[in-house]
């Protein structure tokens, strides 16, 4: 039995051959060690009969059939063996011409059989692509594009998993990949790409900077689109995997009026779609801020979508877009187009919540349409006829609530056009400065009303929809006289109260405290004079917490900040435990706090002394005197004369349970984490 055939494959891969060539040896040296295929029976001589007179020879083969030789003249063959030095009689010389019989031979590779070969390894490499373009898997969910073997092992170098690619490293070359790297590929071509893979000259996989190209089977003539997208003859664009922030590859399809879209049906399967709406006060995406925008256009620009009613860009009347229209009659559009957020100068909180949402997506990514339908400095209910984002003073609706009835009804409407299965509607709610004043009672009241009437309509406009509520507690203020005050402010706590499932329901969620979220100029100010918008560089952050809690509570898992849940008082001591998903920790580094970690005792009447963990979800706070009979607030006071004016507001704390994460946004690197909310409890 013959040795098998063995290419190194390392040897192979620095040959220099075409990459095409590499796979057609590949499988040439796969065929060539199969099995032997069993042919024709081969023929060997059985016997050989020589006529002494003449010298002619009579030969018998194993398959029965004879042959006999001319007669020869002069020195028989017998008699040239015996000069040349055979020793022994013509019988034995015969004997030792007789060979075995034949083995059975090997077909041999016809035309056929290579042009069988190059299709199948070109096949291989089509549905790859294919696979790439519309998300298609095999049964074990990875389709394998590029896999080296050897005698003993088979490593699949490049594969495509669901969530996106997935390449293996040569161990020896690890230390040395980025140094090298470059030059195990394709020459550097113009706009700083390689060529990855290439098959019949033509590049079917690039590499850039920003992640990979690759050529759909079927696609047009020509090379890899520059701009990363790659066009079929079905009209669908595909987008590659780090390519434009899209995180895995997906299809989408040009409108006639220019606007892209996700393809609403992918193998049969409808893609889902949510509308995110913003309701409350300024900080609902609305303001705009002097620092710079962290992002023009947010990170997904062909999944998100806003109503195409954006006025003229100026100060003081830029509506419409994700922004709205600020209790102004909406202008409608009758088209949804992709987001964008340089048209407004407006840093969107909903935008970021919906980019890194969709970032869990399988591959089929959701779409979504944002929209804020808030209403600055109004309260729930207003005080002059006409004003208020809920109602008026004379309890009529007003027009801002109009808005947001016709803006949700308008989502729906254009998401479903596009062939889109809407499976939500996700509420971010932000309010609570315009209320400072009102008493608790009657916020929670008033919120929980309003929140019943938005649901009940939604309910009859798209019967059975879901309908999800989140919520943040607002950060109260900076240093400020005569409005607003600090962060003293009973709706601070009335809307925690409202987030309680005992309360408020099981489809509403509170987020995050504001405090630590630092506060900045306004669009034409030259200092931080308001005290209470917060930054543009803070907002994709305060979006991505919101992302969280919205995939929470999509895996039915809970999404709550800590909250003080008892107090009770040992000497000049108050134990305060905390109702909190993790143990808690003492952070003084995510945002400005003062020595009292953010506790105050009878309303700042008592001096803190001292503060310290005494349990994975207590926290000790000595007072300068007996405390018995007065409260512990947490991040809820009104300023005081140690104040100063600067980006922090008023009421910030340093206790947060152990929860954090990345930021995939935020450029100063700063992470995720969940701080304890502002609240008081009696001693």
């Amino acid at each position: 039995m013959t040795s098998p055939m063995i290419v190194d494959p390392k040897k192979l891969a620095a040959s220099g051959l075409p990459t095409h060539l590499q796979v057609l040896i590949s499988q040439l040296v796969k065929l060539a060690n199969r099995p032997v295929v069993k042919g024709t029976p081969g023929r060997g001589i059985r016997s050989i009969e020589v006529e002494q007179s003449t010298g002619a020879l009579t030969i018998t083969m194993t398959d029965g059939a004879t042959a006999v030789t001319p007669a020869l003249t002069g020195a028989s063959a017998y008699d040239l063996a015996v000069a040349a030095g055979f020793v022994g009689t013509q019988a034995e010389w015969l004997a030792s011409l007789h060979g075995q019989d034949g083995q059975d031979g090997t077909s041999q590779l016809s035309p056929a059989d290579m042009n069988a070969i190059l299709a199948s390894a070109e096949a291989v490499a089509d549905d790859a692509v294919a696979a790439l373009r519309d998300g298609r898997r095999n049964s074990a969910d990875v389709v394998k594009l590029i896999t080296i073997e050897d005698d003993t092992h088979a490593r699949d170098v490049l594969t495509l998993l669901p969530e996106g690619l997935n390449g293996r490293m040569a161990p020896e070359m690890a230390d040395h990949a980025l140094a090298v790297g470059a030059s195990s590929l394709g020459p550097l071509l113009v706009g700083g790409g390689r060529d990855l893979l290439t098959m019949n000259g033509r590049s079917l996989i690039r590499i850039y900077p920003d992640g990979i190209d690759f050529r759909r089977t079927g696609g047009d003539p020509g090379d890899i689109s520059r701009d990363g997208w790659a066009k079929g003859r079905d009209g669908s664009i595909t987008a590659q995997a780090g390519q434009h922030g899209v995180m895995a590859v997906d299809r989408f399809i040009d409108r006639a009026d220019g606007v892209r879209l996700p393809v609403a049906v992918v193998n049969g399967q409808t893609r889902k779609a949510v509308i995110v709406s913003g309701f409350g006060q300024s900080n609902r995406d609305v303001t705009r801020m002097a620092d710079p925008l962290v992002w023009d256009t947010p990170p997904f620009p062909y999944h998100g979508f806003m109503l195409d009613d954006m006025n003229a860009f100026g100060s003081g009347t830029h509506r419409g877009g994700m922004m709205g229209w600020q209790g102004v009659a909406v202008q409608r559009g009758s088209r949804m187009i992709n987001a964008s957020e340089a048209l407004r100068g407006t840093q969107d909180v909903a935008s970021a919540a919906f980019a890194r949402l969709i970032m869990w997506d399988g591959p089929l990514r959701r779409a979504g349409l944002i929209r804020s339908s808030a209403w600055g400095g109004n309260a729930l209910r207003g005080s002059s006829i006409g004003t208020g984002i809920w109602r008026d003073s004379a309890g009529n609706t007003t027009q801002s609530w109009a808005n947001w009835t016709g803006d949700i009804r308008q989502a729906h409407e254009l998401l479903t056009a596009a062939g889109y299965e809407v499976e939500a509607v996700y509420i971010i709610f932000t309010h609570q400065p315009a209320d400072w004043e009102t008493p608790g009672a009657t916020y929670l009241t008033d919120f929980l009303t309003m929140k019943d009437e938005r649901e009940t309509l939604i309910d009859m406009d798209f019967p059975g929809l879901p309908v999800q509520w989140f919520c943040d507690q607002a950060s109260g203020s900076g240093l400020r006289s005569g409005t607003y005050e600090g962060g003293k402010w009973p709706s601070r706590l009335a809307i925690v109260d409202a987030c309680r499932p005992e309360v408020g329901g099981d489809n509403i969620t509170m987020v995050t405290p504001r405090y630590w979220f630092p506060t900045g100029a306004e669009y034409g100010q030259t200092s931080n004079t308001n005290v209470i918008h917060h930054t543009h560089a803070i907002r994709p952050i305060w979006g991505e917490l919101v992302a969280h809690a919205m995939h929470a509570r999509e895996r039915g898992i809970d999404w709550r900040p800590p909250i003080m849940s008892a107090a009770t008082v040992s000497g000049f001591d108050i134990i305060v435990d905390f109702d909190s998903l993790l143990p808690l920790v003492i952070d003084r580094t995510f945002c400005k706090v003062r020595p009292d970690a953010g506790f105050t005792i009878a309303e700042g009447a008592i001096a803190v002394t001292d503060v310290r963990q005494t349990g994975q979800r207590q926290i000790t706070v000595t007072a300068a005197t007996d405390p018995a009979g007065t409260s512990i607030e947490y991040c809820w006071r009104r300023q005081d004369a140690n104040d100063v004016l600067d980006q922090w507001p008023i009421c910030t704390g340093a206790i947060r349970d152990a929860w954090t994460a990345p930021s995939c946004f935020d450029p100063a690197g700063r992470p995720l984490v969940r701080a304890a909310l502002a609240y008081q409890l009696p001693l």
